[in-house]
């Protein structure tokens, strides 16, 4: 990926806020569900910090799934920017294991599961999903594509957890296993500053100093 500018681009990487499934353990991909009372209360104090803050971000990208959109709505509107729904910022695939309880994970499918644990392993997927290989390749080549847009500038998406985790893994590979056992929070804040030369510094990590404790 090659930039125009100097000034490396800021992408800052937000959770969408809690639902049902997260409280519930379940692994919801591409699939939806209802956000939690919680989850609302975190929308509307990310919106009133955005609202204050002085990121000044040019563009607002979200996942197109409900509980990313509901995010990303009252974020744009603090903001006056309108969300822009981007399929490539959707969580990984699940495919047949669409809604499983991670907690039954090991116990109902061993064999998958077995595999899964093994996280380097770019060649694991979900039956009828996504490879990690996959995952990855979309993941690198929505942030490369959006970075090479807006040049210099800071911009916002509203995403998943799968998403963050496999943003970190490309970008500092030398952690790719590890960033799969960090427990991103719901409305938490990430930044990613990509310069020319494609290299990734991360200043801000899961931040959620914005939300009451």
């Amino acid at each position: 990926m090659t930039l125009s500018s100097d000034t490396p681009t800021r992408l800052v990487l937000i959770r969408h806020g809690e639902t049902v499934g997260n409280q519930q353990q379940l692994w919801t991909g591409w699939s939806d569900t209802p956000l939690s009372e919680t989850g609302r209360a975190q929308i509307r104090q990310t919106a009133a910090w955005l609202e204050r803050d002085s990121l000044n971000p040019v563009a607002l990208y979200t996942s197109p799934v409900g509980r990313a959109q509901q995010t990303a709505d009252p974020c744009g509107q603090a903001l006056r920017l309108d969300p822009i729904p981007d399929e490539s910022l959707k969580e990984m695939h699940f495919g047949e294991l669409e809604a499983i309880r991670g907690d039954y994970f090991a116990t109902d499918h061993p064999e998958i599961h077995a595999r899964w644990r093994h996280r380097k392993d770019e060649s694991f997927g979900w039956p009828g999903g996504e490879t990690r290989r996959e995952f990855r390749a979309r993941t690198a080549g929505a942030l490369e594509r959006l970075a090479s847009v807006h040049p210099g500038q800071t911009i916002l998406l509203v995403t998943h957890s799968g998403f963050i985790r496999m943003a970190l893994a490309h970008f500092a590979p030398q952690q790719f296993e590890d960033w799969w056992l960090v427990q991103l929070r719901n409305c938490s804040l990430t930044h990613l500053l990509l310069n020319r030369a494609g290299r990734v510094q991360i200043p801000i990590f899961n931040d959620i100093t914005h939300l009451d404790s």
